[in-house]
């Protein structure tokens, strides 16, 4: 599968990752000095206020290393995302969904709701109380089973500093979510 596979697969259905009737938006800048995460998910309630998904394919030379230092800069990011700027980013999601989950870069001003500039669009998204650690969800998708060494350190980053990525294997007819490594 190609990772726009595994992200429409995820998007088709974000429930399988937790996240009945989520919103999600592909593509996506989490700050201005972050790259783009390939899944953000907004989940309509519940504890969990964000969810990022970095994808892969399991074969990729990036699948063990590269995955997880991105997808830490993007967690560091996303923590600077106040409570009213996630509201804005929902509301984007909501009314702007073929848009959101289009391939196309979604940018800072978009997700704030047409600020004039990145700037502006990172000022409004850091507008409320900051999002927690607990209240943000991390997952590595791939097409097939991970490679030991990725294994090993997400167990790692889990025991050593209390920072969970769950693993996600998606395949043309199902998704699983791994339990906790």
């Amino acid at each position: 599968m190609s990772e726009k596979d595994i992200e429409d697969h995820i998007i088709r259905d974000p429930g399988a990752l937790g996240y009945p009737n989520a919103y999600s938006i592909r593509n996506v800048r989490v700050s201005p000095a972050s790259g783009r995460v390939d899944l953000m998910i907004v989940p309509s309630s519940g504890r969990k206020k964000l969810a990022l998904v970095e994808v892969k394919q399991a074969s990729s030379p990036e699948a063990s290393s590269k995955l997880v230092g991105q997808l830490i800069m993007y967690y560091a990011a996303s923590l600077q995302i106040g409570l009213r700027g996630l509201r804005r980013i929902r509301t984007f999601a909501a009314a702007h969904q073929r848009e959101a989950r289009s391939p196309r870069n979604t940018s800072l001003n978009k997700l704030a709701g047409g600020a004039s500039s990145q700037e502006a669009g990172w000022r409004l998204l850091r507008e409320g109380r900051n999002l927690e650690p607990h209240e943000i969800d991390l997952f590595l998708a791939l097409d097939d089973e991970p490679a030991t060494k990725l294994v090993d350190s997400l167990r790692l980053l889990k025991t050593k500093h209390g920072l969970r990525i769950r693993l996600v294997i998606a395949n043309r007819r199902t998704i699983r979510v791994s339990p906790a490594v």
